[in-house]
C-alpha cells in the first residue's frame, strides 16, 4: 500500500524523473497514473490467464496420462514400480530443463528483491524454463506446489509490462508486486 501511495505522491513523480508540470502528453501526472492503472490491469489479467492455463494443463495431464482427477489419485493409482519411476523420471527431466536454461540465479527470491529494491531484472525466458521444469515436477508427483511458478510468472509479467509501458522505477516495483500478488492469489483459488 505504501508503494501505491508513493506512486501518486508528487515527490515520487519528481524522483522518478517525470515532468509533472507539463499539463498534456505522456509525462503529465494523469498520464503517469493511467499508465499505472493500465499496467495493473494488464498484469492481473495476464497472470490470471496464465494461472488458469497452467492449472488446466496439469488437469489435462492427470486425465490423459494417469486417468485421474488430481496428482494424489494419479500417483496412488500407479503400480509400486511406477510410484518409484514416474517421480524419478520427472526429477530427471525437470533437472535437465533447469540445467538447459540460459541464465541461472533467477527464482522467487529475486522477485521479492525486485519488489523491495527494484534492482533486479526478471526474464520471461528464464521464467518460462523454470515454469516448465516446475510443471514437469508437479505432473510427475513431486511435492513442490503451484505457488512458485505462478508467483514468479506474475512478477515477470509485471516487469515485462512495466518495461513495455516505460514506467518509472517505483511504478515498476508496484507492477511486479501486483503480478506477484495475483500469482499468489491464483495459486490458492
Amino acid at each position: 500500500m505504501y508503494l501505491i501511495h508513493r506512486t501518486f505522491h508528487r515527490n515520487a513523480l519528481y524522483d522518478s524523473g517525470v515532468n509533472v508540470e507539463q499539463p498534456n502528453g505522456w509525462k503529465s501526472r494523469r498520464a503517469v497514473a493511467l499508465r499505472l492503472v493500465l499496467g495493473t490491469l494488464l498484469v492481473a489479467g495476464s497472470t490470471a490467464l496464465f494461472a488458469v492455463a497452467f492449472r488446466a494443463l496439469l488437469a489435462w495431464i492427470y486425465h490423459s496420462v494417469y486417468l485421474a482427477d488430481n496428482v494424489v489419485d494419479a500417483i496412488t493409482g500407479l503400480r509400486p514400480l511406477g510410484r518409484l519411476l514416474v517421480p524419478l523420471c520427472g526429477a530427471a527431466v525437470a533437472g535437465l530443463i533447469a540445467r538447459w536454461r540460459a541464465s541461472g540465479g533467477q527464482n522467487a527470491s529475486n522477485v521479492m528483491e525486485a519488489i523491495a529494491l527494484g534492482r533486479i531484472r526478471l526474464s520471461l525466458r528464464v521464467t518460462a524454463s523454470r515454469v516448465l521444469a516446475s510443471g514437469v515436477a508437479i505432473a510427475t508427483g513431486m511435492s513442490i506446489g503451484r505457488e512458485g511458478p505462478l508467483i514468479e510468472a506474475g512478477g515477470a509479467f509485471g516487469f515485462a509490462i512495466a518495461r513495455g509501458l516505460q514506467t518509472p522505477l517505483l511504478q515498476t516495483r508496484v507492477l511486479i508486486a501486483a503480478g506477484t500478488a495475483a500469482g499468489f492469489a491464483a495459486a490458492y483459488n
